[in-house]
């Protein structure tokens, strides 16, 4: 099953092991999507995720839980990357000072 996922998978994974601390530091000032996989989903709907954003030209970085963070992505493009992938479940987020402006 798992000889059909591609070699930056293997990548994806090895990104896992960054400080979740250090991480949140560099998510305060950027809009974010947080995907995660609905229960029993297993990692391929995550990889599978993270090579389309990084086809689309988005940063993807997996965090500690397992889940994945797409950096710096608009609206429109996390709406649409969830209408694409609805096994994943999406939470989009934007700080406060980019709210303000």
């Amino acid at each position: 099953m798992y000889d059909c996922i591609v070699p930056e998978f293997a990548l994806f994974q090895q990104r896992r092991t960054k400080p979740q601390a250090v991480f949140d530091l560099r998510l305060e000032c950027r809009r974010w999507l947080h995907l995660k996989s609905a229960a029993g989903a297993g990692p391929a709907p995550l990889s599978k995720a993270a090579a389309v954003a990084v086809a689309l030209g988005y940063r993807a970085e997996a965090l500690e839980d397992g889940s994945l963070a797409v950096l710096d992505i608009e609206l429109e493009a996390a709406l649409l990357l969830c209408q694409r992938l609805p096994e994943l479940i999406g939470r989009y987020e934007v700080p406060a000072r980019l709210i303000r402006s």
